[in-house]
């Protein structure tokens, strides 16, 4: 053990003494081009877009602190499907595409029978920090979700069947 405490000691006082290379005065430093891409933050972007009239629902998540999907999907009065994928998407960028009439009414009736501006305006915990949130608005109501607990199951529905229509894309996953 004495052996041991006297080397380390050693070592230490040898690691202190050995001189430090001193850079030459005539030594240039290394230049180096660095490009600095100017970058939006896109989710700003999307809480300033306007709702328009024309819309049936836009849906929008924001980020979490892990690898939860950002994008917003806006679905028009006549079925017309714009996807913007943001982060942890299958698909970033922009796509559309047009719901089937069938899709397209089934989600009509979804707002229409679920009394969707009966529903409370935000569900949401303070406490907990790490949580995404999904804005649904329709009719210029918007709904704020961020605890997925104690909301109305029709609320739920409306939200879980457009994600399967981007599912069935291949835009999220």
């Amino acid at each position: 053990m004495k052996f041991a405490l006297v080397l380390l000691f050693a070592l230490t006082i040898i690691t202190c003494s050995v001189p430090k290379k001193e850079l030459k005065k005539d030594s240039k430093p290394i230049e180096k081009e660095i490009i600095v891409e100017k970058t939006i933050d896109k989710t700003k972007k999307l809480e300033s877009e306007p709702i328009k009239e024309n819309n049936l629902v836009n849906i929008r998540k924001t980020p979490c602190f892990g690898d939860c999907a950002v994008y917003n999907v806006t679905i028009d009065k006549k079925g017309n499907v714009t996807f913007n994928g943001i982060e942890y998407v299958l698909e970033k960028g922009i796509h559309t595409f047009k719901l089937s009439d069938k899709d397209f009414k089934k989600l009509n009736d979804m707002f229409t029978t679920n009394g969707f501006n009966s529903f409370k305006t935000v569900y949401d915990n303070t406490n907990i920090s790490d949580l995404p949130s999904t804005f649904i608005t329709h009719n210029n109501k918007q709904i704020k979700i961020r605890l997925w607990k104690d909301i109305p199951d029709e609320l739920i529905n409306i939200h879980e069947y457009i994600e399967e229509l981007l599912l069935d894309k291949n835009l999220i996953e």
